[in-house]
C-alpha cells in the first residue's frame, strides 16, 4: 500500500493530553503519528492493532505510553515530509 493511500485513509485523532503528540491515526496496521510543532508525518507499522491506537488516546500519559509500546514492540518507522 502506498503511503499516499494511509494518509488519505487514516482517520486522525488529535491527542489532548499530550505535550509531543498532535495527532494519532492508524489504517490497515499503520500507525500515523504527528508531533506538535512539526509538520512531519511518522508512519509505524506495519500489524499495529487498532487497539493501540484506542490505548494511547485514552491514556492520561498518552506520550509516555507511545514511547513504551514502540521500543516494546520495535515498531518500524517511516518519514513522510510535507510537501511544500
Amino acid at each position: 500500500m502506498k503511503v499516499s493511500d494511509l494518509i488519505s485513509r487514516a482517520v486522525p485523532h488529535p491527542v489532548p493530553k499530550a505535550r509531543n503528540l498532535d495527532m494519532v491515526g492508524w489504517c490497515d496496521g499503520y500507525l500515523l503519528v504527528r508531533f506538535k510543532g512539526r509538520g512531519t508525518l511518522y508512519v509505524y507499522g506495519p500489524e499495529i492493532a487498532e487497539a493501540e491506537v484506542e490505548k494511547i488516546l485514552k491514556n492520561p500519559y498518552p506520550d509516555a505510553l507511545f514511547n513504551r509500546l514502540r521500543n516494546k514492540h520495535n515498531w518500524q518507522c517511516h518519514k513522510v515530509e510535507r510537501a511544500a
